[in-house]
Formats: structure tokens, C-alpha cells, sequence
């Protein structure tokens, strides 16, 4: 098991971006994130192009924070990751935090 490995995906969901933080070993449902979100509208994950100039990372280097749009986000929520996710916030928080200091 990938615990300690978090992915962020980029969906859209009818035409608004959406996007997925997940352990690594987690598929996301196409149709439980519909359904997770009342959207209606199609939910198909986001090509390269489109991840970039969304969120202004390449695929495979996505972050959840610092996006270059406006984007939700949500934290899949199974109970045997909800620790690892929050240690994986603190980090990824932490991270940021230091950055914007040496700025």
C-alpha cells in the first residue's frame, strides 16, 4: 500500500474543473465523483493540456495549492487514509509556508 503517496488529479465535471486528493494506491471513480458531488454534465479526467493551463503544472508534478485557476478541491475521504492525508496536508502546508518565507 501507497500510504504515504498523495496524487492529485484534475477532473472536469461538466465544465468545471475539480480536483481529486487521493492516496496513491486509490483509483477515482469517475461516477462516485458525480455522483460524490451532485454534479450533473459529464465527469472525465483532464488532458495534459488542459491540466496545465489550468492548474499551471505539468501532469504528473499537480499540486493542490497555488493553482493558476480558481479550482475545488476534494480529499477523498476513506477512513484508512484520512491519517495519512492529513500528515500529507501538513507537509505539503509546511512546504508552502517555507517557500513564501524565503520569498
Amino acid at each position: 500500500m501507497m500510504y504515504g503517496i498523495a496524487k492529485s488529479i484534475l477532473f472536469l465535471v461538466g465544465e468545471e474543473p475539480v480536483m481529486v486528493v487521493t492516496c496513491g494506491d486509490v483509483k477515482v471513480s469517475q461516477s462516485w465523483l458525480k455522483q460524490h458531488l451532485g454534479a450533473k454534465g459529464k465527469a472525465k479526467m483532464a488532458d495534459a493540456e488542459a491540466t496545465a493551463a489550468i492548474t499551471g503544472f505539468p501532469p504528473g508534478g499537480v499540486c493542490p495549492f497555488a493553482l493558476q485557476q480558481p479550482v475545488g478541491v476534494d480529499a477523498e475521504n476513506y477512513p484508512r487514509y484520512r491519517e495519512a492525508l492529513k500528515i500529507i496536508a501538513s507537509l505539503l502546508l509546511y512546504r508552502l509556508l517555507r517557500k513564501a518565507d524565503k520569498a
